[in-house]
């Protein structure tokens, strides 16, 4: 039987791999929607051509959004699990170490992890 925290893990594992899923689709969708919307720069000046250039704009615009947060909920759930460092993470999200921990303060992520009182009271006494 699975313990609670490898069930934790587990579920955090599929969400990662979910989340990873969700940016190649979005990348494979934004390459096919780009490359229509050039194409469609070569059809002759019409009202149903510019609509289409919009709308396919539009829609680009869209998925690289959603691009973006599901980079951002990536590299949360990384760091917030303690699967790598706060450094790595802001490398991969190409921040600087600072732009990641204010990141990570609005969606109220700690960068301090403490195991007990004890820890907290001793680290502090360092400072």
């Amino acid at each position: 039987m699975m313990g609670m925290e490898e069930e934790k893990l587990k579920i955090l594992e599929l969400r990662v791999k979910d989340l990873i899923s969700s940016k190649q689709l979005i990348i494979s969708i934004l390459i096919v929607l780009v490359g229509g919307i050039s194409g469609l720069f070569f059809i002759e000046n019409s009202l149903p051509r510019n609509f289409l250039i919009c709308f396919g704009i539009f829609y680009a615009l869209i998925l690289i959004k959603d691009f973006n947060n599901t980079n951002s909920e990536i590299r949360k759930y990384l760091y917030k699990n303690k699967k790598v460092s706060l450094g790595y993470c802001a490398y991969i999200a190409d921040m600087t170490k600072e732009d990641f921990i204010k990141y990570l303060g609005k969606n109220n992520i700690s960068i301090f992890s403490f195991e007990n009182e004890g820890e907290f009271l001793e680290e502090l006494a360092n400072a």
